[in-house]
């Protein structure tokens, strides 16, 4: 009687903890391609993604003046479910162009993941004077829609 007890318990704690493992929220890791020029579908990188998932998008109204503001959790007011042509557990083609993606699945919403923004790789200097010239290489620097800004911030270093 105690070995059939030893068993089922066993058999009892293997099945919750299988159970558990699987639940998780999506994760998105990388939107390709990054950048608004292209008109067409974006390949979304990531985990958990299952085939109960669906893409949302957002794109907040220019309202100058908020630089730094967190993302939402959730999809706000106003986002749009994207179209998926195809998804597997690690890859979602959809039709995205909003500047903000959450992945939802059974479990709850994805973190946001901001596209369609400048992503410096190497800056020449770490500390320059006022009037000294800075070298920016990456992706997203260019100028070519009006209503974009690029904002260089600048941190007082401690000596």
């Amino acid at each position: 009687m105690l070995k059939e007890f030893a068993i089922s318990s066993s058999m009892l704690i293997i099945a919750i903890l299988c159970g558990t493992v699987s639940a998780e929220k999506s994760q998105i890791g990388q939107i390709y391609p990054d950048f608004p020029d292209i008109n067409a579908p974006k390949l979304i990188v990531g985990e958990n993604f299952g085939d109960d998932v669906e893409v949302w998008q957002y794109s907040p109204q220019q309202e100058g003046g908020k630089v730094g503001e967190p993302l939402p959790d959730t999809p706000p007011e106003g986002s749009q479910r994207c179209n998926i042509r195809d998804r597997e557990n690690q890859v979602i083609v959809a039709d995205v162009s909003g500047d903000i993606v959450w992945v939802k699945n059974a479990d709850g919403f994805s973190k946001p993941y901001l596209i369609n923004i400048a992503k410096p790789y190497w800056i020449s200097d770490e500390k320059v004077k006022q009037g000294d010239v800075v070298h920016i290489y990456g992706f997203g620097l260019r100028f070519r829609i009006l209503l974009w800004q690029i904002i260089l911030c600048l941190s007082q270093m401690r000596e």
